[in-house]
């Protein structure tokens, strides 16, 4: 299972009274769980695929997100204050999808990853998760 969301502060320090400067999202990601395949698509702006896995309860969670190079397109970069980030982190983790590995395999085999996702970035992260969870191998950055 996920772990429960950090705050800003806890994720971004000190940097959170000015969150201007903030637009990492990984210190986000990293606080939900073990990262098992992390995929992004695009360089100014794009999207990210994530799967966690929590080996303790053989849980898979995949988080989904899209981001940009400005506030007008990334809603990190869109919070004006700690209150907001706070609001963003909780959101993106309620948007997590939890799976037993069986509900995870099936997902992986009928999920048409549509969306903002190119076929290309959809293939990567699919076979990632293949390799993987079938595969039995470590953590993959597609």
């Amino acid at each position: 299972m996920p772990k429960p969301p950090k705050t800003a502060r806890e994720l971004y320090g000190e940097a959170v009274d000015d969150p201007w400067y903030i637009d990492n999202y990984w210190p986000i990601v990293q606080s939900f769980g073990s990262v098992a395949v992390e995929t992004e698509d695009g360089s100014c702006q794009g999207s990210s695929l994530v799967l966690y896995h929590d080996k303790d309860s053989d849980c898979f969670s995949v988080l989904e997100f899209d981001w940009g190079s400005c506030s007008g397109c990334d809603a990190l970069q869109a919070c004006n204050t700690e209150m907001e980030i706070d609001q963003l982190i909780q959101e993106l983790f309620d948007s997590l999808k939890v799976f037993s590995r069986a509900q995870f395999l099936e997902w992986l085999t009928t999920h048409d990853f549509e969306g903002s996702c190119d076929r290309e970035f959809q293939l990567r992260f699919k076979k990632a998760c293949e390799e993987y969870v079938i595969d039995g191998k470590g953590v993959c950055h597609a």
